[in-house]
């Protein structure tokens, strides 16, 4: 009779297991309509947070929160952080609002990581919005371990760095993820680590 309940109580958290992973790897956000299991989206930008974040909604009427892939742009409480999100602002109105996403994976904040792109539009080396943002000097190339992930962007902040634009002007900028740690820091009750 144990034998059974054993049998049982396998079946159900092998259930579990599969529904678990089904939600986690998201092929189960497209049937929860969060984020289609395609790649791609096309839609509009209805939001602008900051520098390297943004809502946009589908063709298909999803809105879908949208992180920036590959750059890093200062905080809104950061020097530079207002103009950040205001040159992004700027670039993403100067189009009609059509836009399409190409994004890889999920943050650990659930948005979408992307790489924008206009579509009645093309900036002026035809570049995506992500790499405008940093040619013009308003975002960092994102790092792992001190490197920049993505050559065109260490070469388009290089080229703002070396001609003082955006935030490059200023005598000594602070990198986000330096802010973010000193934030963090000072939150913390001091002899706690």
């Amino acid at each position: 009779m144990t034998h059974g309940y054993r049998r049982e109580s396998k079946s159900w958290l092998l259930a579990v297991a599969i529904a678990c992973a089904y939600l986690l790897t998201g092929i189960g956000l497209h049937a929860a309509g969060a984020l289609p299991a395609e790649k791609t989206l096309h839609g509009r930008v209805v939001k602008v947070y900051d520098g390297d974040t943004v809502t946009i909604e589908t063709t298909r009427g999803d809105k879908v929160r949208i992180r920036l892939a590959d750059i890093d742009a200062p905080e809104l409480k950061q020097r530079h952080g207002i103009e950040s999100r205001d040159a992004l602002k700027k670039l993403l109105a100067d189009d009609a609002g059509a836009v399409t996403v190409k994004y890889r994976a999920l943050d650990k904040y659930g948005r979408a990581l992307g790489t924008i792109t206009l579509d009645d539009k093309t900036l002026d080396d035809k570049s995506t919005v992500n790499d405008a943002l940093v040619r013009d000097g308003h975002a960092w190339a994102w790092r792992e371990r001190g490197k920049p992930t993505n050559a065109d962007a260490a070469a388009y902040e290089a080229s703002a760095r070396h001609d003082k634009r955006g935030l490059w002007a200023m005598e000594t900028p602070q990198a986000p993820w330096d802010y973010r740690a000193a934030k963090r820091r000072a939150q913390t009750p001091s002899g706690r680590r």
